[in-house]
């Protein structure tokens, strides 16, 4: 017979992987079951310690939308991917410009989970926030259209201490990608801010993080040279710890500018830490600088002409051939995975 102790942490750990299955099944169906206001009150799984904050986030509103907190964080009780502290430095740095506010999501599309495969004490969740401008500010309706953070994650089922409260350690195995893309307004010449950090299991890593242009540079309003200091120090400085990723395809190359930070890690002995320390750095200094240039920025009406922003065609290509279209059609399903690619990660309005 076991100790009372380790009877008590079986008995914890069992019932996190039985609430994990049932998380799953009702992520599945919540919006259905938000449908009958007769059965809210048999809702209650929420208040269970393990996932009492994944399931406030889920089960905390009877609209059919989340998108009401301005909580600067991606909490949901299972502690913290590779990725998770560069999602909340974003969210946490486009609030504090009062520019935005959140902005709704389809309660069944804001978040969804799959068992891990291989990793039985696993589960690979995504969740996503976004942003629209304030309707009264009239900067930022003028210039921005939409800002959008999502996190795709393998995190244990037992991040959980005995006391349940959330783990504050870096889960990295596994599937872990942030995906952070801003879209300024077509009629700008601003670049589309869009950061790709993508680590899977075997260390692979796809790293891209970028001002991507969506104009001519002749007819841009703004300095084009606007990123060479930053890529100078964490690119071109760096080319031992940050070498070249590779060719792209022929169709994205018009999409990327000459001060890209593009690698795989492949020559780094020790990835993660520099993910978490080097990378760290580059991220939030790109952050820095894209909110620089929206502060400073000023249209000049007669350096954009009409129907040559290329922002239709870049969200109309990662609509239909997102590297990530795959390995979500495998964890959550073809449909799902194109609404959400429709609706909230490359919507067209």
């Amino acid at each position: 017979m076991l100790p009372r102790r380790k009877q008590s942490r079986t008995i914890r750990k069992n019932r996190r992987i039985f609430l994990l299955i049932i998380l799953c099944i009702l992520n599945a169906g919540v919006s259905k079951a938000f449908q009958s206001r007769q059965h809210n009150h048999h809702l209650k799984i929420g208040r269970l310690p393990p996932f009492r904050q994944i399931f406030h986030i889920l089960h905390s509103h009877e609209e059919s939308v989340v998108g009401s907190s301005t909580h600067a964080e991606f909490q949901d009780g299972l502690g913290s991917g590779l990725y998770k502290k560069f999602a909340d430095h974003a969210y946490r740095m486009l609030l504090q410009t009062e520019w935005f506010e959140v902005a709704p999501i389809s309660r069944n599309l804001a978040f969804n989970c799959s068992p891990a495969k291989g990793m039985p004490d696993c589960v690979v969740r995504i969740s996503t926030r976004a942003l629209v401008p304030f309707e009264d500010h009239p900067t930022a309706k003028d210039l921005v259209r939409y800002a959008r953070i999502t996190l795709l994650e393998t995190v244990p089922t037992t991040s959980h201490q005995e006391d349940d409260t959330p783990s504050t350690s870096v889960h990295s195995p596994g599937i872990q990608v942030l995906n952070f893309v801003f879209l300024p307004n077509e009629h700008t010449s601003l670049p589309v801010l869009g950061i790709d950090l993508v680590s899977l299991p075997g260390s692979k890593h796809l790293l891209l993080m970028d001002a991507q242009p969506m104009t001519d540079p002749n007819n841009c309003a703004w300095d084009t040279n606007h990123w060479k200091a930053w890529y100078d120090r964490y690119v071109f400085e760096n080319g031992s710890k940050f070498p070249w990723g590779g060719d792209f395809p022929e169709e994205v190359k018009n999409f990327v500018s000459p001060h890209s930070l593009w690698t795989r890690l492949q020559e780094v002995e020790d990835p993660i830490s520099v993910i978490q320390e080097d990378v760290w750095q580059a991220f939030k200094e790109h952050l820095d600088l894209y909110l620089e240039l929206l502060a400073t920025y000023e249209e000049d009406p007669l350096s954009q002409v009409a129907g040559e922003n290329a922002q239709p065609a870049y969200l109309d290509y990662r609509r239909a051939n997102d590297p990530a279209k795959p390995m979500l059609n495998a964890l959550f399903g073809k449909e799902w995975t194109n609404n959400l690619l429709d609706q909230v990660l490359f919507p067209k309005e």
